[in-house]
């Protein structure tokens, strides 16, 4: 709640009384391999710094000695002329439409500053997202096989469970197995528990939850058939 609004509200410990204040905060978080959970990963942008070095604690030669150089006055004027010039330069500009990626929540940073940065030339800051995503979603990487996998199986034509593990199996027969089926049978199993054998029971729960999550431009979406079983198929934009 903090992350995302501009105000916060809470009872008061230890007292019946309620209070609320802004939040005009910046929030910085410096860690070794950082991850985050899932929920964070929009409400955060992410800069990794690479070390070319068995022994980074030991590095020296720096141009700056930081904070203290960033702090100095004469420094700061200059990091701040330079950070509004951006600012003013995208304004006398019109404020044109860029690439930047949107951020739900974020709105007026995203018009202002993220806009600015992608129109001067920099990376969009949004892009940093997608490595904490990997990292916090471990889901999504089973998602995207069994997407990718089941698209190359049956296209966008909707299968029951049932009749998708049937025919994957009836094409893993034989001396050449399809390896469409080879691939998508490996997807699937992905998903039991160690130790434990997938099954139709298993995997309709799992597309369950899956419904309707969209994937490099893919999703499952679900349809009933005639008989009421549920079928299952892969759209693509």
């Amino acid at each position: 709640m903090v992350l995302t609004g501009e105000t916060y509200s809470e009872r008061m410990l230890g007292m019946n009384k309620d209070m609320s204040v802004p939040i005009h905060t910046q929030f910085l978080v410096s860690s070794n391999n950082a991850s985050v959970s899932a929920d964070l990963i929009r409400r955060s942008l992410h800069c990794r710094i690479v070390v070319q070095g068995e022994r980074p604690e030991q590095r020296d030669g720096f141009k700056y000695a930081l904070p203290e150089d960033a702090a100095e006055p004469g420094m700061r004027a200059s990091l701040l002329s330079a950070a509004f010039t951006i600012l003013i330069g995208y304004h006398q500009a019109g404020r044109p439409k860029t690439s930047a990626r949107p951020l739900g929540s974020y709105k007026a940073w995203c018009s202002v500053v993220q806009n600015s940065i992608v129109w001067a030339g920099m990376a969009d800051p949004a892009v940093t997202q997608d490595e904490f995503r990997e990292q916090a979603d471990p889901e999504g990487e089973q998602l995207g096989q069994v997407l990718e996998s089941w698209f190359a199986m049956f296209g966008q034509e909707a299968q029951t469970i049932t009749g998708a593990m049937a025919t994957v199996r009836e094409r893993l027969i034989g001396e050449n197995p399809d390896p469409k089926a080879v691939t998508l049978w490996a997807a699937l199993e992905n998903l039991a528990e160690p130790g434990q054998e997938i099954n139709s029971a298993k995997i309709g729960r799992r597309l369950s939850r899956w419904r309707d999550k969209w994937l490099n431009d893919k999703s499952f979406y679900a349809g009933v058939s005639a008989g009421g079983i549920r079928r299952w198929g892969v759209r693509a934009k």
